[in-house]
């Protein structure tokens, strides 16, 4: 009971002796209570919350002979076998969910470049669910809802306290590569609608670095001082009641500091327990604050040389997340990788399927061409997931009181192209869940809606990615309905979500 507490009795005339005596014997039946909230609390670590947008599709054309499927597993249930671009998550396959069958129902088909489907402006629907406002025009002619019509997901959910309290920052979005052939390409967050809202990412990590750490004390000692003075801000909860027990002593009689001795030992008891849990790693213990990253000249104008630092701009920006999310310095990321219509090169890759450098020629030309570019393809997307893999991985070596911190997070893959060739379809997009978001998510499974996989279907036998959004914002503690638009926003995915 702080002393703000006994200001706001004392204004109703009630003195602080007479209440502590009055309440003296039924002030001891509240102490059990802080076992209670001492349990609550360890068990209820904090969740963190991962977006990374595949670009341009994966490799799940069923119309051309002998395919396999290079993203979506071959067969529902829980003995399902990983797909190539999946297969670095293999240590992870238990804590993993694969949904063939997404469809983004909000996209727009307004406009002469849309008539068929969405295409690459569906980027602005990824994670706000609704349709897309403003206009700009390309080469088919005008685009009409070019940007994302409202808030995006992330954005919602770094304005819950619930979510994000304690944290330095309320979300990080980062980007690799910061090159678009239009504005609509440059982000997938919003903090509202249209381009004057729209959340640009860090494409530089020194940028990212500063926003994500800048506050940090980050001199030779800097990890124990950094967590001294985390420990000196939270004040406990039984300082108090051990400096009101004090009181007590000072103001009951003997027979009754005697019948709250037991209960005073009890506090003391909890108290030792708590300080024990230090030893157990939380988000604090498990933050290595990072050197400063190199700085990179992001707009790079040799090619070469720009191919090579996407390479290394790719594993810093998911190091940085990764040791953000270890320090609790923030909870809510994206990471935009590459954006629709990327020309980006990836040289790096040649060698693991046999052809030269110079046949890694710019990444949407790719989606573009026949079948005999979809190994590439394929190693491109898997390289995605390599780094995805590592940090799941290095978040699941990371023990809570409730399991490991990859336990308490949910990692949303995620873009807004199925099919990539021979034009751009917003059926069937990539969707891959990992981690638990503290046991909301039934993991470990390969999901197929009914019909998906027949020829000549389109969206109306899949579901809304809004129900995606849906089940994540209540896996983060958010419990409503729906997220996005009213109109077509979908309940969260009860196939995903473990029954209670």
């Amino acid at each position: 009971m702080s002393d703000e507490i006994f200001k706001d009795i004392e204004k109703l005339n009630i003195s602080r002796r007479k209440l502590l005596h009055v309440m003296g014997g039924s002030f001891i039946f509240f102490l059990p209570m802080l076992k209670c909230l001492r349990a609550e609390a360890l068990t209820n670590p904090s969740k963190r919350f991962l977006f990374v947008y595949m670009p341009m599709g994966v490799v799940n054309e069923r119309q051309e002979p002998n395919f396999k499927d290079q993203f979506f597993p071959d067969v529902a249930g829980r003995n399902f076998t990983l797909s190539p671009i999946l297969s670095p998550l293999a240590a992870l396959k238990s804590k993993l969910i694969v949904i063939d069958g997404v469809h983004i129902n909000s996209r727009d088909r307004r406009s002469l470049a849309m008539a068929d489907d969405g295409g690459h402006v569906a980027m602005g629907n990824m994670l706000t669910g609704r349709y897309n406002v403003g206009e700009t025009s390309n080469r088919l002619g005008p685009i009409m809802g070019a940007y994302g019509g409202g808030v995006s997901l992330d954005y919602f959910l770094s304005q819950q306290a619930s979510v994000v309290s304690g944290t330095a920052v309320s979300m990080i979005n980062l980007g690799v590569n910061p090159l678009a052939e239009h504005a609509y390409e440059r982000s997938i967050s919003y903090s509202g609608a249209g381009l004057n809202n729209q959340i640009l990412p860090y494409n530089n990590p020194v940028a990212a670095f500063d926003r994500l750490f800048g506050s940090m004390n980050l001199n030779s000692n800097s990890s124990q001082a950094e967590l001294d003075r985390i420990r000196l801000k939270k004040k406990s909860v039984l300082d108090v009641v051990i400096k009101e027990f004090n009181n007590l002593k000072n103001i009951l009689s003997a027979n009754e500091v005697s019948s709250i001795q037991d209960h005073m030992d009890a506090v003391h008891t909890i108290e030792r327990e708590i300080s024990t849990v230090d030893t157990i790693p939380t988000p604090e213990q498990s933050c290595t604050p990072p050197q400063k990253p190199q700085d990179f000249d992001i707009y790079q104008s040799n090619l070469y040389k720009a191919n090579l630092q996407f390479e290394k701009i790719m594993k810093v920006q998911f190091d940085l997340i990764e040791t953000a999310f270890k320090c609790d310095r923030t909870r809510i990321a994206t990471i935009l990788i590459e954006s629709e219509g990327s020309q980006q090169q990836h040289p790096f890759l040649a060698s693991r399927i046999g052809v030269a450098p110079s046949a890694m020629t710019g990444h949407h030309g790719l989606t573009h061409n026949p079948p005999s570019h979809w190994a590439k393809l394929t190693e491109i997307r898997k390289w995605y997931m390599e780094h995805v893999a590592k940090l799941a991985q290095n978040l699941n070596a990371v023990n809570t009181t409730s399991g490991s911190m990859l336990d308490q997070s949910v990692i949303w893959v995620g873009g807004v192209l199925g099919r990539s060739y021979p034009v751009h379809k917003n059926h069937r997009v990539p969707t891959a869940l990992i981690g638990g978001a503290g046991g909301y998510f039934d993991t470990g499974q390969s999901i197929i809606i009914d019909k998906v996989r027949e020829q000549n279907v389109n969206n109306q036998w899949g579901i809304s990615h809004t129900s995606i959004l849906s089940a994540i914002m209540n896996a983060m503690g958010v419990k409503q309905s729906t997220f996005g638009d009213p109109r077509f926003a979908e309940v969260p995915f009860s196939k995903i979500v473990k029954a209670s």
